[in-house]
Order: structure tokens, then sequence, then C-alpha cells
């Protein structure tokens, strides 16, 4: 039996050092202009690595006349530790 021990030392094992969890997501929401809207809420343990990526599309409403100007639309991300909440 002793000599099945070893075997098990022989093989090489890849250990994953992160999670392998997809974790996007999609919103789709109405707005007011002007306001802030948290779109998404994680919860993250110290030592956890995140990247965090956006895509935006900006639709209006119809309008009476076409519209030619520029919109601003920006997507942030912040981090808030749990003790100041």
């Amino acid at each position: 039996m002793s000599h099945l021990s070893k075997v098990f030392n022989k093989v090489p094992v890849k250990v994953q050092d992160r999670s392998g969890f997809d974790m996007s997501h999609e919103n789709l929401f109405t707005a007011k202009v002007g306001t802030l809207i948290p779109a998404s809420v994680e919860e993250v343990m110290p030592g956890d690595v995140v990247s965090v990526g956006g895509a935006m599309s900006v639709e209006l409403p119809p309008l009476a006349t076409n519209f030619k100007g520029r919109v601003d639309a920006r997507l942030e991300a912040f981090f808030v530790p749990n003790r100041l909440l």
C-alpha cells in the first residue's frame, strides 16, 4: 500500500488561485437626467481582486425634431469599506 501513496505525490495538480465564476450581468433601467444610480453592488472579501468594465448605450425618447448634440454619460466605480457603512 505504501507504493500507492507515492503515486499521488508525483502527479502534478494545477491549483487555481482565482475563482472561475463569471460575475458579468446586464442592467436595463430608465432614469432621470442628472441622477446617480447604483447599477451594481457587490460584497468583496479582503484580498479579492475585482476587474470592473462597462459598456453603455443611451436611448433618448422620441423628440419633435432631430437631435444633434452631445450627451455626456459616465460610468464610475466606487469602493466603500463596510466599516464606513
